[in-house]
């Protein structure tokens, strides 16, 4: 019998592209070779299109202040049936303790990066969780931040830099940004036309963060 270690390079790929990502840290585990293979563009662009072909979208679900992985599988939509399925892959979990203690009451992505927000009023810390290569990043806000404080996380192209919007304020209408190449925060010459609604979350979707909100002379 042909050990996995004798396989061609592009079968290895091949298999190792069909592992849900529950285990792919353990996979990434096994030897420095995977590890290598399985961090590759090509092999995580293979990994992506292989996961949409199943007709599977994936999901982050916040359950007792941890990270959950909730799939949904959409084929019964395109085929007029809208009995879906849906399934609880598993917790996301780092191997830093810390991060294991860490409550969290607000969580956004962008490019495989998540931005965990506390959910205790005094814990004055934001995280930046690589939960691929689990590696936290802690980030400590300017002001001390409450949890009706609202987060964005997104990607600046023009200088190729994660940045992490923070709202602020009574009526949500402070604004700072910190730039995580230069890890400084600063404060943007930006006005708000609208103001966000109180104490309702913003939704991260496709890597952009929406809130609800409405014109500043509007009372609904």
């Amino acid at each position: 019998m042909m050990m996995m270690s004798n396989l061609p390079n592009d079968l290895v790929e091949e298999i190792l592209s069909r592992v849900t990502v529950t285990f792919m840290r353990t996979v990434r585990s096994i030897c420095k070779k995977w590890n290598a293979l399985t961090k590759d563009r090509s092999f995580t662009n293979k990994y992506i299109r292989n996961i949409a072909a199943l007709g599977e979208r994936e999901f982050l679900m916040i359950k007792e202040f941890s990270i959950y992985l909730v799939g949904v599988n959409l084929h019964g939509i395109q085929n007029n049936n809208f009995d879906l399925s849906i399934e609880l892959k598993g917790k996301l979990i780092s191997m830093d303790n810390t991060i294991r203690r860490f409550c969290i009451s607000q969580i956004f992505h962008c490019n495989g990066l998540f931005l965990c927000v506390s959910q205790k009023d005094m814990d004055n810390r934001l995280v930046v969780w690589n939960p691929y290569c689990s590696k936290p990043r802690w980030i400590k806000p300017s002001y001390n931040y409450r949890t009706v404080d609202r987060f964005a996380l997104g990607y600046d192209k023009s200088c190729g830099s994660h940045k992490i919007l923070r709202l602020f304020g009574d009526n949500l209408n402070n604004l700072e940004i910190y730039d995580l190449s230069s890890n400084s925060w600063r404060v943007p010459n930006v006005t708000l036309e609208r103001d966000i609604v109180y104490m309702q979350p913003g939704v991260s979707l496709k890597e952009k963060t929406y809130w609800y909100a409405r014109d500043k002379e509007s009372e609904n």
